[in-house]
């Protein structure tokens, strides 16, 4: 199992994203494309719009996806069910170059 530690912040809508990224400052985000009645590529798509560089993983039970969500501006694609140990190290890949980009761009 991967020793990865991290802050995680749930949401059950889409409603302020874009307040909770300005105030949690997250490193990747993590968006379920369909649970309850919303469509996450259309909240990942203003997500990209204002936070370009954050990392965006999506997931989906439908495996036929993947191109849809690369098109809305998401970074990557899990299709479930995964293994946590494979999304977590997806998380930390994203994680490592998101800050690496951070820094970069502060020199």
């Amino acid at each position: 199992m991967l020793n990865v530690k991290c802050n995680a912040l749930a949401l059950s809508s889409g409603q302020n994203t874009d307040n909770v990224i300005i105030e949690f400052k997250p490193d990747v985000i993590i968006l379920d494309i369909f649970l309850g009645c919303e469509d996450r590529r259309d909240i990942c798509k203003e997500i990209k719009q204002k936070h370009k560089a954050i990392p965006v993983i999506l997931v989906s039970v439908s495996m036929g996806l993947k191109e849809h969500s690369i098109a809305c501006g998401a970074h990557d694609f899990v299709s479930k069910p995964f293994d946590i140990d494979y999304l977590l190290s997806k998380v930390n890949d994203w994680a490592k170059k998101y800050q690496q980009l951070k820094t970069d761009s502060t020199t």
